[in-house]
């Protein structure tokens, strides 16, 4: 369910939100997860369309191909009908095997894997002919695990190994790592709220908990490439790589999805906004409100606590190569050495916050 609401009446639940810390007497019964999602075992899944053609046509609005996607399950599979289409803005423009979008027939997958599933997104490799678009995968999948770990209000997503059939090509085949992601409505219902449509966000309606967590996990994978309160300017609702969730009249719960401008995998292609004064995306800069300090302590105790978890879950990441899982380990290390000294804590996190 969508609430769609102006700005204004958004900026009333700034009190409620900030007051509730953590006590919601609206949320809804929550809904069970999707079968799609419910499981961290790598699917393994042929997906065969005109893919030369999509990607010709890929700047054509809502242009969809048909295409049928096999589920194996060893020496087993199902079959369905899909649409597909290019999505996206950034990558759209700049990949040669763009991100896709699959349109299910509702109906016809009842009682599969697919059940309750209609628009899915698909992430995947960018450009076939580099190893390194496919590390950039695993890597971004990685981080949407890690989140995870931190709340149940999170953008669940399925690892697959994609077998791509090209039928506008002999049937030309590309074997990929990609994954599925949670629809946005999915993550809202099983929570017990709304997906929150509104041009602005004003920062004191985000649930103050959340956002905090939200802004110190961008820090943390070296994202600054979102925004929480407002909508990019050729985009109807707020928010840049952020998706509100919650009540209208709140709270408002910031979802962070989009994270291939991340340090912590830096694509050859990302590159910082000019206007913030760093070198690379590699550079880490704090983008969360001014706060105390001490405010955001207990995340910086919750991020200590789940340090086994997080390093464990790219240790046991099968793909991976070793240069690429040692950059990224350090990469970790020097996020929890910051945030263990208090002098660094006070320079990253207080001198530089954002106070507008």
């Amino acid at each position: 369910m969508k609430a769609i609401v102006a700005a204004g009446a958004l900026a009333l639940c700034a009190a409620g939100a900030a007051q509730a810390q953590g006590t919601f007497p609206d949320q809804g019964e929550r809904a069970p997860v999707r079968p799609l999602f419910a499981s961290d075992d790598m699917l393994e899944i042929t997906l065969a369309t005109e893919f030369k053609l999509i990607n010709r046509q890929k700047e054509r609005e809502n242009e969809e191909r048909p295409a049928l996607l096999v589920v194996h399950r060893g020496e087993a599979a199902d079959s369905f009908e899909v649409d597909v289409r290019a999505r996206g803005n950034f990558r759209k423009r700049t990949c040669s095997f763009p991100p896709l979008r699959l349109d299910f027939q509702t109906s016809a997958v009842e009682g599969t894997i697919f059940e309750g599933q209609d628009k899915v997104k698909l992430v995947g490799h960018c450009e076939t002919r580099r190893a390194d678009y496919e590390q950039y995968v695993l890597h971004e999948y990685l981080i949407y695990k890690v989140f995870n770990l931190f709340d149940e209000l999170s953008l669940k997503a399925r690892l697959v190994k994609f077998n791509y059939v090209d039928t506008g090509d002999n049937d030309q085949t590309v074997t990929k790592y990609g994954f599925l992601l949670e629809p946005i409505a999915d993550v809202a219902a099983r929570n017990g709220w709304d997906v929150v449509e509104a041009p602005v966000i004003p920062p004191d309606a985000v649930e103050p908990n959340m956002g905090v967590l939200v802004d110190v996990f961008m820090y943390f994978v070296g994202n600054t490439d979102y925004d929480p309160f407002f909508a990019e300017p050729d985009e109807e609702f707020c928010c840049h790589n952020i998706q509100p969730i919650g009540r209208s009249y709140g709270p408002v719960f910031p979802v962070p999805f989009d994270f291939d401008f991340s340090g912590v995998i830096d694509t050859r292609y990302a590159t910082p906004d000019p206007s913030l004064e760093i070198r690379s995306v590699r550079e880490r800069l704090y983008r969360g409100v001014c706060r105390p300090i001490e405010l955001l302590q207990p995340v910086f105790a919750r991020f200590n606590t789940l340090r086994p978890d997080i390093e464990a879950l790219y240790q046991n990441q099968g793909g991976l190569d070793a240069r690429g899982l040692r950059d990224t380990m350090r990469y970790i290390e020097d996020f929890y050495k910051t945030i263990n000294d208090p002098r660094l804590a006070e320079r990253e996190f207080v001198r530089t916050c954002r106070r507008s």
